[in-house]
C-alpha cells in the first residue's frame, strides 16, 4: 500500500512541476504559482520545496538556452539573472508565506510582510539594472526598432504620427517605462502572490474535502485605513510638490490597499447575496458583466473605485457584524 501511494505522490509532484513550468514559459505569470500552492495544501512543505526547486532548475536551463546566442558575456549574464530573479522572487515569497512563523499572523499580514521584504531586496537589483549600460542600450535598440516599423507604416498613410511621436525619443521612453514600473511593481507582486495563495488554498481545500475560502470571510481591521489615506495623500501632494523617490512607495502602498479594500467590497456583496439566497446563475451573469465592464473605458472606473469605496464604507456600516472575527486569511 505504501509504494503505490508514494508513486502517486511523486507523480502528482511531477505533474504540478511541469504545469507550473509551462505556465511560466507561456508568460502566464499570474497563474504560475497556483499549482505549487495547491501542492502545498495537498502534500505539505517537503513536496512544495521539491517542486519549487525543480521548477527553478528547469527555468534556469531554459534561460541558459535562450541567452546562449548572446555574444557579449556581460549582457548574457545580466539577461540570465533577470530571467531567474523574477520566478525566484515569487517562489521564495510563496514559500515564506506558507511556512510556519514564530509569530502567529493572519495570512494577509504575512503576504504584506513578504511583499515588504521583496521590495527591500529588490532595491539593489533595480539600482544595478538601471545603471547597466548594456541593458539600457538593448531596451533602446528595441524601441528604435519598433519606432522604425511605425514610421514605415505612417509613411504609407496607414496611421498618424501619434505612435511614432512617443517612440521618437528612446531615452524619454525608457525613463517613462522605468517610472511606470517603479510605481506599481510591488503592487503587482502583491496582487499575483496574494491571488495565487488564495486561489491555491481554495482549490486545494476542495480537493481534500475542506471548505474553500470565500471573499465573504475577508475583512480588514479599521486601522488599515491609515496606510491607504497616507499613501494617496502623498500621491496627491506629489502632483504639486515633488516628493522624490517617496512617490514610488506611496503609489505601491496606495494600490495595494485599494486592491484589498476592493476585495473587502466583493466580500460584502457576496455576504449580502448569501443572506438573500441569490442563485448561482444570477451571480455568474453579474460576474461576467463586471468582467466585461473592466474593459469598457469609463465604466471600468466604476468597478476600480466602486468596490474599494464599498469596502471602506464598512468602517461605518457594519454589513457583516456577525461574520467579523471569523476570518483567518
Amino acid at each position: 500500500m505504501y509504494l503505490p501511494r508514494l508513486k502517486n505522490e511523486w507523480t502528482e509532484l511531477a505533474i504540478i512541476t511541469v504545469v507550473s513550468f509551462f505556465l511560466y514559459q507561456m508568460n502566464m505569470l499570474i497563474l504560475f504559482c497556483i499549482p505549487l500552492q495547491i501542492l502545498f495544501v495537498r502534500k505539505g512543505e517537503r513536496f512544495f520545496m521539491y517542486s519549487g526547486l525543480s521548477v527553478l532548475a528547469a527555468l534556469a536551463v531554459a534561460a541558459l538556452l535562450r541567452t546562449a546566442q548572446v555574444a557579449e558575456r556581460g549582457l548574457r549574464l545580466n539577461l540570465l539573472a533577470i530571467d531567474l530573479l523574477l520566478p525566484a522572487f515569487f517562489l521564495v515569497g510563496l514559500g515564506a508565506t506558507n511556512m510556519q512563523w514564530k509569530v502567529q499572523l493572519r495570512l494577509f499580514y504575512k503576504v504584506i510582510c513578504v511583499t515588504l521584504v521583496a521590495g527591500v531586496a529588490s532595491i539593489p537589483v533595480i539600482y544595478l539594472l538601471s545603471r547597466d549600460e548594456q541593458i539600457t542600450a538593448l531596451i533602446k535598440a528595441q524601441i528604435e526598432g519598433v519606432s522604425q516599423v511605425f514610421a514605415g507604416v505612417a509613411a504609407e498613410g496607414v496611421t498618424g504620427t501619434a505612435a511614432t511621436g512617443i517612440l521618437s525619443d528612446p531615452d524619454a521612453l525608457v525613463q517613462l517605462i522605468q517610472s511606470i514600473l517603479l510605481r506599481n511593481y510591488l503592487f503587482m507582486y502583491f496582487a499575483i502572490l496574494s491571488g495565487s495563495v488564495w486561489m491555491g488554498i481554495s482549490v486545494g481545500n476542495r480537493t481534500v474535502g475542506r471548505a474553500p475560502r470565500k471573499f465573504a470571510d475577508f475583512f480588514l481591521p479599521e486601522k488599515m485605513i491609515w496606510p491607504l489615506l497616507f499613501s494617496w495623500a502623498i500621491v496627491l501632494l506629489d502632483t504639486f510638490f515633488p516628493v522624490g523617490k517617496l512617490r514610488y512607495a506611496a503609489w505601491n502602498i496606495g494600490l495595494i490597499f485599494l486592491l484589498t479594500y476592493g476585495v473587502q467590497g466583493i466580500g460584502i456583496i457576496q455576504t449580502l447575496f448569501d443572506r438573500r439566497g441569490v442563485g448561482r446563475g444570477i451571480r455568474a451573469a453579474l460576474f461576467v458583466g463586471v468582467t466585461l465592464m473592466l474593459f469598457w473605458p469609463g465604466a471600468n472606473l466604476l468597478i476600480i473605485v466602486g468596490f474599494p469605496i464599498l469596502g471602506i464604507s464598512e468602517l461605518w456600516i457594519h454589513y457583516r457584524t456577525s461574520e467579523k472575527g471569523v476570518d483567518e486569511s
